[in-house]
């Protein structure tokens, strides 16, 4: 009997060891066509994104016409994501990371819980520009 209880220990082990990083990674989820309220100029919204991403310790540097770059450093973990803007929408999408077990597609949990903080953070800034 107890011979069957330690194999049984043994597999339930054996499952947690090798299940564990699987389910670490999630499938990348950007932001896609965010909407921006009516009446504030593109700088307007450049800004409010910028002020958005430094709630958290983003690092927003505009990257272009339109465009900015986010870098989220948390301890070890570094993330990049594009920002694509205009009046009427963003967007946050992957652009690179480092620490964050990234691969096809899919990369470590903690990375969509940043974006999803970084966009309420930006629509709050975005809200506030418009008021």
């Amino acid at each position: 009997m107890k011979s069957r209880t330690a194999a049984r220990y043994w597999f339930v082990a054996m499952l947690a060891l090798f299940a564990a990083p699987a389910l670490a990674l999630k499938p990348i989820d950007n932001i896609d066509d965010a909407p921006v309220p009516d009446g504030l100029t593109l700088s307007q919204v450049q800004k409010a994104i910028m002020l958005g991403g430094s709630e958290r310790g983003w690092i927003i540097k505009p990257a272009g016409s339109g465009e900015l770059e986010g870098t989220l450093i948390v301890r070890s973990h570094v993330v990049k994501v594009t920002i694509p803007y205009s009046q009427s929408g963003y967007s946050i999408l992957y652009k690179d990371s480092t620490n964050m077990k990234y691969k096809n597609g899919k990369i470590h949990r903690n990375y969509n819980t940043w974006v999803l903080n970084l966009n309420g953070d930006i629509q709050r800034a975005l809200l506030m520009a418009s008021i």
